[in-house]
């Protein structure tokens, strides 16, 4: 009927967004591969806090593999379009590192 109001419906509950495992983020080594210092700068915020040192950063693929391979990190966030070498070279160059474990356990597959 023209007029008439339609029937409220529930909503369904929004799902958290509280992690749901529990990290101690301090413990953790973070490698930052970004070539735009805005954005290098908001990822240092937004990681710093939980951090006592925020995340290295590199300014571009190269960097980034010659970080790898100096120091071992549990995450690494990569631009995909870098000046010297983009984002999917540097990950492919890292993970065909020798020392690195991803390397290490796909040789024993």
């Amino acid at each position: 009927m023209p007029g008439s109001a339609c029937p409220a419906r529930a909503r369904p509950a929004a799902p958290s967004l509280a992690p749901t495992i529990e990290v101690n983020a301090a413990a953790l080594d973070i490698l930052v591969a970004e070539d735009n210092d805005i954005i290098r700068k908001l990822i240092s915020k937004a990681i710093g806090p939980a951090r006592a040192i925020g995340p290295n950063l590199v300014c571009n693929g190269k960097e980034a593999v010659e970080a790898v391979q100096k120091k071992f990190y549990h995450l690494v966030l990569m631009d995909m379009q870098m000046p010297l070498m983009d984002g999917i070279a540097a990950t492919e160059a890292i993970r065909g590192l020798s020392g690195t474990r991803n390397a290490r356990s796909r040789s024993s597959r």
